[in-house]
């Protein structure tokens, strides 16, 4: 069994919005290598604490850990580029993850949460025999819960996903501030902000593309 992380990064509007295209990540942990996983990614935020003063308790939400600020969590940006780079290495060094994400590009027409998710869950269930129980940050839970519901149960083998998706708040779980930060990533290298266009990002998408695939865009 897989314990698969899920989150996104863009807004779903359609008018008025900062942002063109809605992308939804997922992170797939096997549920035997689920407490090494944890370990792993406490010890290094042990080591971030030790080596950067950067609190086990801290946030790291991407859009404002690799926002524009000057100073976030007393960090410099090119510090907080380096510990999302050191994230992503410690992911690559964590055995049967997995990473994979789904784009949609926004319009009037389409619900981009609800075909978003119906997206990933497909990718995911042609991937993998091995029953997935989904677990998702808050927010937009009662949408994800109906739609995730129905399309299960109309669509796919009924042992491959189990129960509705969990939502769990992020700032709890290392687990979903990483999904964050991939999808958040899967974004900026296709419409950077100005921290990615002032600074060297060319190792930070090499480390990327060692955990995680293209993203697959649907209509």
């Amino acid at each position: 069994m897989d314990l698969v992380y899920i989150d996104e990064s863009g807004d779903p509007g359609a008018t008025n919005s900062p942002t063109s295209a809605y992308y939804l990540s997922s992170l797939s942990i096997p549920s035997d290598q689920w407490a090494e996983a944890r370990k792993r990614l406490l010890s290094f935020r042990q080591r971030m604490r030790d080596q950067l003063g950067l609190k086990i308790s801290s946030e790291i939400h991407a859009a404002e850990f690799l926002g524009g600020a000057k100073y976030f969590l007393g960090l410099e940006p090119r510090q907080r580029l380096r510990v999302a780079l050191w994230l992503l290495r410690e992911i690559h060094g964590l055995q049967g993850c997995k990473s994979r994400t789904v784009g949609m590009v926004k319009n009037a027409r389409h619900d981009v949460v609800s075909g978003s998710w119906i997206g990933l869950a497909t990718l995911l269930a042609h991937e993998t025999a091995d029953p997935m129980v989904l677990i998702a940050d808050m927010g937009e839970s009662e949408v994800i819960r109906k739609t995730m519901e129905d399309f299960r149960d109309q669509h796919l083998r009924q042992s491959i996903i189990i129960e509705s998706p969990f939502h769990r708040d992020s700032r709890h779980s290392f687990f979903l501030q990483t999904v964050d930060l991939i999808a958040y990533l899967q974004r900026q290298r296709q419409h950077p902000n100005g921290l990615f266009r002032a600074n060297e990002t060319v190792e930070l998408f090499e480390a990327l593309d060692q955990v995680a695939t293209p993203v697959r865009w649907l209509k």
